[in-house]
């Protein structure tokens, strides 16, 4: 059985094209498990600013970097039955793990 290797820098570029088409849209994405919208304010070579609005209205900017990315991509690739949530960041780790 092969192992899939995700490429750490084609992630990043799938993401950062992602969100430039859902800047372009000024799409709002919703959590119906958290009950939250999310929406891309800018794109940049390193960097995702989406702006946050939780249930009770109140909207936080937060950003998702590259190096937030490769590094999750990387611990995949290191172990590919699921990442242990002691090696990956807060961030990533609600989302995926």
């Amino acid at each position: 059985m092969s192992t899939l290797i995700l490429d750490p820098d084609e992630a990043w570029e799938v993401v950062k094209r992602s969100a430039e088409a859902s800047l372009a849209r000024d799409a709002t994405h919703s959590s119906p498990t958290h009950g939250r919208e999310y929406r891309v304010l800018d794109v940049q070579n390193t960097k995702v600013t989406i702006e946050r609005t939780g249930r009770n209205g109140v909207k936080q900017r937060k950003p998702l970097t590259r190096n937030a990315v490769v590094k999750m991509i990387n611990i995949l690739n290191d172990y590919p039955s699921g990442c242990p949530k002691e090696k990956s960041t807060k961030l990533i780790t609600s989302r995926t793990c």
